[in-house]
């Protein structure tokens, strides 16, 4: 700390005097010394409260992202469960479609096979009546040579 002015002036020969400068001068300097206090005080509770809300600011900002991220985790599981819903259906349906087709696959099978047995009797019907028409001409035709020889 430096005196606003120097002290060896103080030295005089007034003895009385000198000690009123120096108490003077002494009880400036406690004046100055807790003005300076209060006032490193006062900045310290600043500073203090500024980073209690700089600390409040951050927990604050930490915790938005928090919750964000933790809505966003359960937004997603939720999904994530309606999903796999949706394609335990899927598959359900995906197999009564294959049953279904192998059902309506083997029908059809069927119905070729059917359609091919009916050819089959057609066809065994013709040559069946195309035989008796034959057997009947030639049973016409043996009449009609009996009846002339007779």
């Amino acid at each position: 700390f430096l005196f606003p002015f120097p002290l060896f002036l103080c030295w005089g020969s007034n003895r009385g005097r000198r000690h009123t400068m120096l108490s003077s001068l002494m009880k400036e300097h406690q004046a100055r010394k807790a003005s300076f206090r209060e006032s490193n005080e006062k900045l310290r509770r600043e500073a203090s409260d500024a980073v209690a809300d700089l600390t409040v600011a951050f927990m604050d900002s930490i915790n938005r992202g928090v919750v964000e991220v933790y809505m966003n985790q359960h937004q997603l599981e939720n999904e994530a469960r309606a999903l796999q819903t949706q394609a335990t259906q899927f598959a359900k349906l995906s197999a009564q479609w294959v049953s279904m087709y192998a059902s309506f696959n083997t029908a059809l099978k069927e119905l070729g096979d059917f359609e091919n047995w009916c050819k089959v009797i057609e066809d065994d019907a013709h040559a069946i009546a195309s035989v008796l028409e034959h057997c009947s001409k030639a049973a016409t035709d043996r009449q009609h040579m009996y009846q002339r020889s007779h």
